[in-house]
């Protein structure tokens, strides 16, 4: 997964975790993007145990997923993970709220960090928030 020869999809990403992710990273073609999803969110203040947990919950999975570096990731592509959660939350009853807050994080990040050239863009003229971050509220806790 982490060399991209495979692509298994959010039901499996989402259901537990990576436990190699961090000792393998730096041998795998997603481990720069990482680091630089790492420095990104160290620019805006998040603190190490943040960064590291909100690195391997939603930009790992959505990097493992989609094929894309990090620069290419898209409001689609968020879009798209909240989606696997939301459905994963319907089919099972396990909350997301942990993959809510990295998402949030994620494109935090992504739209705000100079680490992260061709981001997302930003919340639109006149909005707080973009319409993927905007999503994430859409789906009660449980």
């Amino acid at each position: 997964m982490l060399h991209d020869w495979l692509r298994p999809g959010y039901d499996y990403l989402l259901e537990g975790k990576i436990s190699s992710l961090w000792r393998e990273i730096d041998a795998s073609p997603i481990g720069p993007d990482l680091a630089r999803y790492l420095t990104g969110a160290g620019e805006l203040g998040f603190s190490q145990r943040v960064r590291t947990a909100t690195g391997s919950q939603a930009p790992a999975r959505l990097l493992i997923q989609t094929g894309h570096r990090l620069h290419q990731l898209t409001e689609a592509g968020l879009d798209e993970f909240a989606d696997a959660c939301r459905m994963r939350q319907h089919r099972t009853g396990k909350g997301w709220h942990h993959y809510k807050a990295a998402l949030v994080n994620t494109h935090l990040v992504l739209s705000t960090s100079a680490s992260c050239p061709n981001r997302p863009a930003a919340a639109a003229p006149g909005t707080s928030r973009s319409a993927s971050t905007a999503s994430l509220r859409r789906s009660p806790r449980r």
